[in-house]
C-alpha cells in the first residue's frame, strides 16, 4: 500500500514540477558559487568547486551512502541527512529524484541543487567490485587550457620576463568510486620553459578508496580536514548561506588535490583504516614553495623556487555512534617546530544539533569552538556559535568560523532560518566580535559586528530569485598628521553590501542571469560602489553548440569598496573577478561539444575604465592604458 501512494505521488510531482533533471552541471555550479558571500581576494573557493565537479562526475548513490559519506556532502544539513536516513529505512530504495520532495525538510531550491549530485542506482545487495573492472567503470578526462592578455605587460615590454605571455595547463584525472588519480602540470605567463625545465608546477594523486579497512589511502597531493577547523581545515566552508545549520563542519577526511594552484596543500603519504565505528588517519607531507609569491619568470625570481620546504606529519582517531562522534587531531611542523593538538565532537540530541572541539599549540594556548543548532521542524531553525582564539594561539593549516583568523579573537554568532513555504527561505545572523590586540589599520584593541539577512524565492524550476544584505561595522584608524605628538585615534565605520541575483531558464534553450552588487562604505571617505551585471547563455542541443555572453557596468572610487564577483568561465574553471573604478566589462563564451567525448571552448573577456586612468596594473604587470583582454581556449576529452 505505501508503494502504491508514493508512486501515485511520484507521478503527480511529475507533472507538476517540471523539473528538467538534465540541469547544465556548469549551471548548477555557478549559481551555488554565486551566492557566496565573494569579498574574498583570493579563491577560496576553488577547493569548493573542485570537490563538486568531482562529485557531479562520480554521484553520491543515495541508496547505499551511510550516514559519514552523506555528512561529506556539503548542500546537505544534519537535519535533512537523519530524516534521509529515517525515510529509506521506513521505505526502502529510492526510485528517483522526485522522491526526495516527500523527505521532510528538503524544499524545492534542495532538490533542485542536489539532483545532479545524487544517483539512484537500485542495489540489493552490497555491491562487489572486481579490480580487472575499475578501468572499464571508471572515467577518464583529460583536459587542457591556454590564457593571454591581449596587451603587453610591462614585464614583457622591457624584458623583464624571460617567457612568453601566454600561461595554462595540462590535466588528466582517472574516477572511480574505489580508484582515482590525476596529473597536473601548469605553467604561467612570462615563465620560461627552458629555464624551469618544463612545466613550472606538477601535482599528481593516487587515491585507494574502500578496500577492505582501508577506508582510503592517498600518495602524492591532498588535502586534510579534520574536526571543527581549529587544527586541520583545507577546504573552504559552503559559507555563510541560508542555512544556519551549514556552520557545523563534518568533512572529515583526507580528499585529493587537483588544482592548479600552487600553495594550500601537503605532499606526501595519507592513510585511513575504518576498524568497527574508529576511523584511524595518519599523514606525513614534505613540500617545497617560493614563499609569498610562486612566480618564476626571471632569474632573480627563480633563485627563490622551492627555497622553502615544510616537513609535517600528524594524525586523527574518530569514533563514530549513531548518536555522536568524537575525535582527536594532532599535527607537528619540524620545520618550525610547532604543534597543534585538538578535541572535537559532534552529537545530535532530540532537536538538537551540537557540535565543537578545543585545541592548543605547542604554547599550551587555547582556541574554543561551539556550536548549537536547534530545527524543531522543517520550517524554522535556530544557531549559535561560540569561539575564543587566544592572542598566542596560532595554526597555519586551520580553517574555523572566524572574523580575522584563527588568532586574537572571541565572538559569538546567533542565527535564524525559516522556511515558511517549500519556494521560500529566509535566514538572518548576527555576529559580535571582539579584538585583544591591534589589527591591520587599527592600533588598538577593538570590536566589531556583522549583519546579514538573505532570501531566497524559487517560483519553478526555471526561475529564482536571490536577495543578501550584510553590514559590518569595524574599527579604523584615522589618518594621521606628520606630527608624532598627535593623539591617534580611531572611528567606527560602517559598510553596507547588498546583492539581488535572479536565474531564469526558457525553453531548455536560454539561461538568463544578472543582478546588483552593492557596497556602501560609511568611514573617513564616504563611497558607494555598485556594479550591475546580466549574462546570457544559449544551448543549441542538437548542433553540440553553446553560447555564453555577460556585461557588467561598475562604479566604485574606493579601493577599500572594491567588489568581487563570481563569473562564468570556461568549464572546470574558477574565476573571480575584482572589481573598482568605473567602466565597462564584457566576456563572451562559446563552446563545441562532440556528444560527450570532446568539447572545445574559448573565452574572451573585455574591461574597459572610463575614469581618467592611464595604465591598469601595478609593478611588472603593469599596462599601459585603461584597456585590459583576456583570451583563453580549452579542449577536454573523456573517455
Amino acid at each position: 500500500m505505501k508503494t502504491k501512494i508514493i508512486c501515485c505521488t511520484l507521478l503527480f510531482l511529475f507533472s507538476c514540477l517540471k523539473c528538467n533533471c538534465q540541469n547544465d552541471i556548469e549551471s548548477i555550479i555557478n549559481e551555488i558559487l554565486d551566492k557566496q558571500n565573494g569579498t574574498e581576494e583570493n579563491n577560496v573557493y576553488e577547493d569548493l568547486y573542485e570537490y563538486l565537479t568531482m562529485l557531479a562526475d562520480n554521484p553520491i548513490n543515495i541508496n547505499t551512502a551511510g550516514r559519514r559519506e552523506l555528512e561529506q556532502f556539503p548542500l546537505l544539513n544534519q537535519y535533512q541527512i537523519e530524516n534521509l536516513l529515517e525515510y529509506r529505512y521506513d521505505y526502502g530504495n529510492l526510485l528517483s529524484v522526485y522522491e526526495l520532495n516527500l523527505i521532510e525538510g528538503f524544499d524545492t531550491e534542495t532538490v533542485r541543487l542536489c539532483q545532479i549530485f545524487f544517483s539512484f542506482d537500485q542495489i540489493g545487495d552490497k555491491e562487489k567490485t572486481r579490480l580487472k573492472d575499475i578501468f572499464k567503470q571508471g572515467k577518464n578526462k583529460l583536459y587542457g587550457k591556454v590564457h593571454t592578455t591581449v596587451q603587453k605587460k610591462k614585464g614583457f615590454l622591457e624584458n623583464k620576463y624571460d617567457g612568453s605571455p601566454f600561461g595554462g595547463y595540462l590535466k588528466y584525472k582517472f574516477n572511480h568510486k574505489k580508484l582515482s588519480f590525476s596529473l597536473t602540470c601548469e605553467h604561467d605567463a612570462g615563465e620560461s620553459f627552458i629555464k624551469n625545465k618544463g612545466f613550472d608546477f606538477y601535482s599528481a594523486h593516487v587515491m585507494l578508496k574502500d578496500m577492505g579497512a582501508c577506508k582510503a589511502f592517498l600518495l602524492g597531493d591532498y588535502k586534510l580536514n579534520f574536526g571543527q577547523g581549529l587544527v586541520l581545515k583545507s577546504n573552504a566552508s559552503y559559507g555563510k548561506n541560508n542555512d544556519p545549520g551549514s556552520l557545523i563542519q563534518r568533512q572529515d577526511a583526507a580528499t585529493p588535490y587537483t588544482s592548479s594552484t600552487e600553495y594550500g596543500y601537503f605532499r606526501g603519504v595519507a592513510n585511513t583504516w575504518s576498524i568497527k565505528n574508529v576511523d584511524i588517519s595518519g599523514f606525513f607531507s614534505y613540500t617545497t614553495y617560493t614563499g609569498n609569491q610562486n612566480y618564476h619568470r626571471n632569474d632573480a625570481e627563480l633563485l627563490k623556487k622551492n627555497s622553502n620546504k615544510k616537513i609535517m606529519a600528524g594524525g586523527n582517531i574518530n569514533y563514530y555512534h549513531k548518536k555522536f562522534k568524537i575525535g582527536l587531531t594532532a599535527i607537528h611542523d619540524f620545520t618550525n617546530n610547532r604543534t597543534n593538538a585538538g578535541f572535537d565532537y559532534r552529537t545530535r540530541i532530540g532537536k538538537f544539533d551540537l557540535a565543537g572541539e578545543i585545541a592548543v599549540n605547542e604554547k599550551l594556548k587555547p582556541a574554543v569552538l561551539q556550536s548549537v543548532c536547534f530545527s524543531p521542524n522543517q520550517i524554522i531553525s535556530f544557531s549559535t556559535l561560540f569561539r575564543y582564539y587566544d592572542p598566542e594561539y596560532e595554526s597555519e593549516y586551520g580553517n574555523a568560523y572566524c572574523e580575522s583568523g584563527l588568532n586574537d579573537e572571541m565572538g559569538i554568532m546567533t542565527g535564524i532560518g525559516l522556511k515558511p513555504h517549500k519556494n521560500w527561505n529566509f535566514s538572518a545572523y548576527l555576529d559580535m566580535f571582539k579584538f585583544y590586540k591591534p589589527k591591520y589599520g587599527i592600533y588598538k584593541p577593538s570590536d566589531g559586528l556583522e549583519f546579514t539577512f538573505d532570501i531566497n524565492y524559487l517560483k519553478n524550476e526555471n526561475f529564482s530569485l536571490y536577495g543578501r544584505y550584510k553590514l559590518c561595522t569595524k574599527d579604523k584608524n584615522i589618518s594621521m598628521a606628520e606630527n608624532e605628538n598627535t593623539m591617534k585615534q580611531t572611528v567606527k565605520y560602517k559598510k553596507h553590501d547588498f546583492k539581488v541575483i535572479y536565474y531564469a531558464e526558457l525553453l531548455e534553450l536560454l539561461e538568463l542571469n544578472g543582478g546588483v552588487n552593492g557596497s556602501c562604505y560609511d568611514g573617513e571617505n564616504k563611497d558607494l560602489g555598485w556594479v550591475i551585471y546580466n549574462t546570457m547563455k544559449i544551448n543549441l542541443k542538437k548542433t553540440g553548440l553553446s553560447f555564453a555572453a555577460g556585461i557588467s557596468f561598475f562604479d566604485i572610487k574606493e579601493y577599500s569598496n572594491r567588489i568581487y564577483l563570481y563569473e562564468k568561465s570556461l568549464p572546470y574553471t574558477y574565476s573571480s573577478t575584482m572589481y573598482y573604478g568605473e567602466g565597462l566589462r564584457t566576456y563572451f563564451i562559446v563552446s563545441y561539444k562532440t556528444g560527450e567525448l570532446f568539447s572545445l571552448n574559448f573565452k574572451i573577456s573585455h574591461t574597459s575604465y572610463s575614469d581618467g586612468k592611464e595604465k591598469t596594473g601595478s609593478g611588472n604587470e603593469e599596462i599601459k592604458g585603461n584597456q585590459k583582454t583576456d583570451m583563453g581556449l580549452m579542449a577536454i576529452f573523456k573517455f
